[in-house]
């Protein structure tokens, strides 16, 4: 009774508020209608370029229910007005056998092949020409399902955007493996430690928390021992959970890696009005997001050196391996080096390095295929090596 009560209400909001921004636009990316709707701050002057965030939906939501949570309850329309920038809210592709909508961020139980990432890249420049964002002020953030998508932008079209941020959301491992950002950039996570949807802890679609923490602080070049934490204040002591943050500040670029850990709490947006389970109030997600991206206003500078470069300044060998293999970077030192198996799960890393080889000997690999992560100044390269017996 409680969720039929909750799909009502939310059907009776959306439709009441969704009159309240501008109309939605669609048009045709890869054969398939796409959804956008934007929220215009109010006195939006559009000779003025304006940021851009991108605000993605859960799974088997849609971008109605994200603006209903977080947008109007959630206060970010209220972010928005104050410090003038546009939300845009695009849709993913309609779920075959469910209601709702989804992102293809590689969920193994998923069979979509939708190019999210290729629709996000062509609306950027949509939204360019239509309503004079500014280029360099394009941010992604989204709840669940949605998180899982602003970090897969951050892999795949890091040049498009300044700072990311999730809510409840996290990466699948072997996507979180393949990642290869072609530079830094800055990452901001909020996660409820009691969440029963994406655990904190990690399942099979989602790395556990500290594991994606450790991933985009090895991509930021951030010295994981220099981290600041604070307990914030219990502004509501009914809320049944507190807050503390965690940032890694000593990283490439000054770029940084924040996350903001909620003890208690369940799958919600910090914040939010809308409280239909156990909501943090401590924070709101929506001003805290905004607060770290506003930090980040001039273009990424990405690295002239492309994947074919490094194909020639990176090898490994021998390829395949018995007991050991040797990572040799010609162009400049190495940085790091990790080892996965198929599955995405880290088996070895060593960072620091600062020397042109590096030889690895894998403790106790059965034969078969693993991946390897090199890092050097110029870019990642990912490897894959077999194990021959």
């Amino acid at each position: 009774m409680k969720n039929l009560l909750f799909a009502l209400f939310l059907v009776f909001t959306y439709s009441n508020l969704f009159s309240q921004i501008t109309e939605v636009f669609t048009f045709d990316h890869d054969g398939i209608e796409r959804e956008y709707f934007l929220y215009l701050p109010d006195g939006f002057d559009p000779s003025q370029q304006v940021p851009v965030v991108f605000n993605f939906h859960g799974i088997t939501s849609d971008h109605g229910e994200q603006y209903t949570y977080t947008g109007f309850f959630g206060g970010f329309d209220d972010v928005a007005d104050a410090n003038q920038f546009i939300i845009c809210y695009p849709n993913g592709t309609k779920i075959p056998t469910e209601e709702g909508y989804e992102w293809n961020v590689g969920f193994t139980f998923s069979p979509t092949t939708a190019d999210d990432v290729g629709f996000i890249d062509r609306l950027i420049d949509t939204l360019h020409s239509n309503y004079n964002i500014n280029l360099d002020r394009v941010y992604a953030t989204g709840m669940s399902n949605g998180g899982y998508m602003a970090f897969k932008l951050a892999c795949e079209l890091t040049n498009r955007f300044q700072a990311v941020a999730s809510v409840t959301g996290s990466m699948v491992p072997g996507e979180m493996a393949i990642c290869n950002p072609s530079n830094t950039i800055p990452v901001m996570q909020i996660h409820n430690t009691a969440d029963p949807v994406v655990g904190y802890n990690g399942f099979d679609n989602g790395a556990p928390i500290d594991e994606l923490l450790e991933k985009w602080r090895n991509e930021n070049y951030c010295d994981a021992t220099m981290m600041d934490s604070l307990a914030l204040p219990d502004i509501d002591p009914n809320d049944g959970s507190t807050v503390d943050k965690f940032t890694w500040n000593d990283c490439q670029g000054n770029r940084q890696v924040l996350h903001y850990r909620v003890n208690g709490g369940s799958h919600t947006w910090p914040g939010s009005a809308l409280v239909f389970t156990e909501t943090n109030q401590d924070i709101n997600a929506s001003q805290e997001i905004w607060n770290f991206f506003d930090q980040y206003q001039t273009p990424i500078a990405v690295g002239t050196t492309n994947q074919e470069q490094l194909q020639i300044d990176v090898a490994i060998s021998p390829n395949p391996f018995s007991d050991h293999f040797l990572v040799e970077s010609k162009a400049s030192p190495l940085q790091s080096v990790i080892l996965y198996n198929t599955l995405g799960e880290k088996l070895f890393s060593r960072v620091n390095i600062n020397a042109h080889q590096y030889q690895m000997d894998p403790l106790q690999l059965i034969p078969g295929a693993y991946y390897v992560q090199v890092r050097n100044e110029l870019g990642v390269k990912i490897i894959k090596v077999i194990k021959d017996k």
